[in-house]
């Protein structure tokens, strides 16, 4: 079934793959809205799993990545 939480993924990585293969950069102005839109969805009660578990799921994220990058491992960007 087709809803519109599959429906923005879709969209956002067909967009995101377009930057990434023209640019060589997926921008912030795409990667925060799409970030947004699936906690939005997911408050809403649209998404797959529930609000908690995607707050969750983008602070562990943020939370591996925040080593490697202030040590200059991982320069940011896409």
């Amino acid at each position: 079934m087709f809803d519109l939480s599959i429906g923005t993924l879709w969209l956002g990585l067909a967009l995101a793959a377009w930057f990434d293969l023209k640019y060589r950069i997926v921008p912030n102005r795409l990667t925060l809205p799409m970030l947004c839109c699936g906690l939005a969805l997911a408050a809403i009660g649209m998404g797959r799993v529930e609000l908690w578990i995607s707050l969750q799921s983008v602070l562990l994220a943020f939370a591996i990545m925040l080593v490697p990058f202030a040590i200059g491992l991982y320069k940011g960007g896409d």
